[in-house]
């Protein structure tokens, strides 16, 4: 499964790329320890966004000039910075119901 992942501005500026499942759980697990709040959820996918972008070589194009910056000050300077959007790649329709009665 692929993602396609776009961080935008007010500016007008777009960083696309795709990525896998892995740089997903990398974010699981660096924001499992977060507060269970209403923002851990955004958390989540900033920090998605974070290690997608890390592993894609787009960290300079966000801003980040550590690569080894730590992850909730990556996440938050990303949020402050960035919209991010994230889509399943080549998602035209819904995915068919995988549960079907039998007959």
């Amino acid at each position: 499964m692929r993602f396609d992942i776009k961080f935008s501005n007010d500016e007008g500026k777009a960083v696309e790329f795709t990525t896998g499942r892995s740089s997903l759980w990398r974010a699981q697990d660096a924001t499992q320890n977060f507060p269970n709040n209403p923002a851990k959820n955004a958390r989540l996918t900033f920090a998605w966004g974070f290690f997608a972008a890390r592993n894609a070589g787009k960290l300079a194009e966000l801003g980040i000039d550590d690569p080894n910056m730590p992850v909730e000050d990556a996440i938050e300077l990303l949020a402050d910075t960035w919209d991010l959007n994230i889509d399943e790649a080549g998602a035209q329709a819904p995915l068919a119901d995988t549960q079907s009665k039998s007959q």
